[in-house]
């Protein structure tokens, strides 16, 4: 098991969230409050929010960008291999996910079901990398 540091909101020049951005979590019960306490904070909100997620203190290891929708998120993994998470192939267009109160689009076919990705994050807190749990995809543009 390893230790995950999560970036979820910027701590304002006003000490809004004077703990900062970075969350650090190291078991699965803390991984999946923190999930709930995003979704719990966030629900009703018109744009779904997005997590950025590394092993603390590895700088080698993968990093996953995660969006978490009330039913539906998506995990983007960023290292040599990475990729996107694969839902529906047969979705186009994109969907817009907020982190740090900037839009970011996602390939809407990257979503896939919020226990999903629950399953895959608690994979990469056990590993410390790329998930198994879920298909993936690469960009287009690859």
């Amino acid at each position: 098991m390893v230790a995950l540091d999560i970036w979820y909101r910027q701590a304002g020049p006003d000490n809004t969230h004077p703990e900062g951005a970075t969350t650090t979590v190291d078991t699965v019960d803390e991984l999946n409050n923190f999930i709930d306490e995003v979704l719990d904070e966030t629900e009703g909100y018109a744009v779904p929010p997005m997590i950025q997620v590394a092993v603390s203190g590895d700088y080698n290891a993968p990093v996953l960008d995660v969006g978490l929708g009330p039913e539906y998120g998506f995990i983007q993994c960023l290292s040599a291999d990475g990729g996107w998470s694969l839902g529906d192939a047969k979705c186009t267009g994109h969907v817009t996910y907020d982190y740090m109160a900037h839009a970011r689009e996602i390939p809407a076919n990257a979503e896939i079901p919020l226990e999903q990705v629950r399953v895959a994050m608690e994979q990469f807190l056990t590993t410390g990398t790329k998930p198994k749990a879920i298909s993936w995809q690469q960009p287009a543009d690859a």
